[in-house]
């Protein structure tokens, strides 16, 4: 496969619909939902110069910040944690790109999202490095640098420096001995921190990630370890807490309740932020089964899916909802949130015969939904809704479109910011079935519409009322002068659209479905392939729309 398949299915949590702020959602306004921003893949193993060309593209380039936010929107983020430094030497990632930077946290405080700095390496935590961070001209100097020097600057820092192994080995560490040294690194951290006071007051807060163990019995059945420091003796997660504003519990399990679920596990760290008034977040997991670096299924929530994953934060939520302690949720990571899926199989080789959406199966491609109101779209009320979600198999829309040009549904078949796009050119048409009471566009986008951020429309679908309707929209139509489908060069392709002419089908980036405004209902997508001349024997409809109240017809 030229390009690496992924599916972001949005879902509710508990029903068949998805909200329409987010499908992980938190339970109140003030609650925090997290995640880690490294520049990692979905599988976390990139190395360093591309997670350092990840990251500076992010924060460069337009597109792929209009992306971003949208997404981290849509998922109910409102805090990321932006890795500022990729090597082991402490160095400011984005020292030669600070305006760029400034505009990228400037774009997420219009959103209302936080943008903490982050950092984190095992090695850190030994004496003999403690100068790459907190030493002069170090990391939080280099941080605070930047806060002084820019309006819009890091909301938080969040310290991810594990010292509970050798990163050389990947051997457990004695926490008697590189405990007090970890503890003096956190400690100027604060130190450090504090001595610069942001513009609207304060300083900027620093906060820590944490395992849930750190004052638990261990597996053997031997106490947990006792630390002295600063001339008290307590376990690891006690004395952090001292130090910092809040901490990050790594509860990583795929279950809420029982004695090795996430709720059990977090009540510690929670009972002990309460004590010194702190705060805390539970952070999850969401990466694919790797025992190379400890992933297994039973810590992260792959195999669940969105679905699972917004059920378990909801539960996880709610049963510390009247914990003063408690702040929200923090999502590990990014990337790997995206390709979370719905929990259903992949199966690769769809994509390659053309399918796009079929029903049972998952087929790799990207499905994210947007709102008219974002960035307005001519709906300067910000007046439209749309959300995602599927039963049995089918996608469902509930959407109301008041001004603009409405809402839609984008499937990415491609990843443009690579420059890999879908290869259609042995399809004529594509091939959707569908259920629904609203009106919709059809629209493709190839190489040159996503690059300037538009899509072009092939086709309207009518709607059906409650019964199942098969509609076929051809790709490329015979140009009305060149008298041509398909010539030499693959611009000669008309998308039927007088008023913007043509499409390069062998680039496909993205097919989007269009509801306009004015309209309030209901869409059902059952099946969106792209077919060839060939199949020209229609497959049977379903027996029913699952979401409509009705049966085929």
């Amino acid at each position: 496969m030229f390009f690496r398949l992924f599916v972001v299915l949005i879902c509710l949590h508990l029903s068949p619909w998805a909200r329409a702020d987010a499908w992980l959602p938190a339970r109140s306004k003030s609650e925090v939902r997290a995640v880690w921003l490294w520049g990692d893949n979905a599988a976390g193993t990139s190395d360093e110069r591309q997670k350092s060309q990840y990251l500076l593209e992010l924060v460069s380039d337009t597109n792929r910040q209009r992306e971003f936010f949208h997404r981290v929107l849509r998922l109910g983020i409102n805090r990321v944690y932006l890795n500022v430094n990729l090597d082991t030497e402490g160095r400011f990632a984005f020292a030669g790109h600070l305006d760029a930077l400034a505009g990228f946290i400037e774009k997420a405080h219009s959103s209302r999202i936080q943008i903490y700095a982050l950092f984190g390496h095992g090695s850190y935590a030994k004496r003999e490095n403690h100068h790459k961070i907190n030493g002069p001209g170090g990391l939080i100097d280099a941080i605070n640098a930047f806060n002084a020097l820019h309006r819009s600057g890091f909301d938080g820092v969040q310290s991810d420096v594990e010292p509970y192994f050798d990163p050389a080995t990947g051997a457990p560490t004695d926490l008697l001995v590189v405990g007090p040294p970890f503890l003096q690194l956190t400690r100027g951290m604060a130190d450090r921190l504090a001595r610069y006071q942001r513009p609207q007051g304060g300083a900027i807060p620093l906060e820590a990630a944490i395992p849930f163990w750190y004052s638990m019995v261990a597996d053997d059945g031997s106490p947990p370890r006792v630390v002295q420091f600063e001339s008290k003796s307590d376990t690891l997660d006690r004395h952090i807490l001292r130090i910092v504003s809040s901490v990050a519990v790594m509860a990583y399990r795929d279950r809420a309740d029982g004695p090795n679920g996430v709720i059990a596990l977090a009540i510690p760290t929670i009972q002990a932020a309460q004590e010194f008034g702190k705060e805390v977040l539970i952070a999850l997991e969401t990466q694919k089964p790797n025992p190379k670096f400890g992933v297994t299924s039973h810590i992260t929530l792959f195999e669940e899916g969105t679905a699972g994953a917004g059920r378990l934060s909801e539960e996880v939520s709610r049963h510390f909802a009247k914990e003063p302690a408690f702040r929200g949720i923090a999502w590990h990571h990014y990337e790997s949130l995206l390709s979370l899926g719905d929990g259903r199989p992949l199966d690769p080789s769809l994509l390659k015969q053309g399918v796009l959406w079929g029903g049972a199966v998952a087929t790799g491609v990207r499905v994210w939904d947007v709102s008219g109101n974002y960035g307005h779209y001519g709906n300067q009320e910000r007046s439209n809704q749309i959300a995602s979600a599927q039963l049995d198999g089918h996608m469902l829309v509930d959407l109301v479109t008041l001004g603009g040009w409405g809402s839609g549904i984008s499937l990415t078949l491609s990843r443009p910011e690579k420059g890999e796009f879908f290869d259609a050119g042995k399809h004529v048409a594509v091939e959707i079935v569908y259920c629904a009471n609203v009106r919709a566009i059809l629209q493709l986008a190839d190489a040159r519409w996503h690059a300037l951020d538009d899509s072009i429309p092939i086709g309207e679908l009518n709607a059906t009322g409650a019964s199942a309707r098969r509609v076929r929209v051809a790709i490329g139509r015979m140009h009305p002068i060149w008298r041509v489908v398909v010539a030499e060069d693959p611009r000669f392709v008309f998308s039927g659209s007088d008023e913007y002419g043509w499409i390069d089908r062998t680039r496909i980036a993205s097919l989007f479905l269009r509801f306009p405004s004015p309209q309030k209902g209901r869409f059902e997508l059952i099946d969106l392939r792209f077919v060839g001349a060939e199949e020209a024997v229609a497959r049977p409809l379903p027996s029913e729309c699952k979401g409509m109240g009705g049966s085929a017809s």
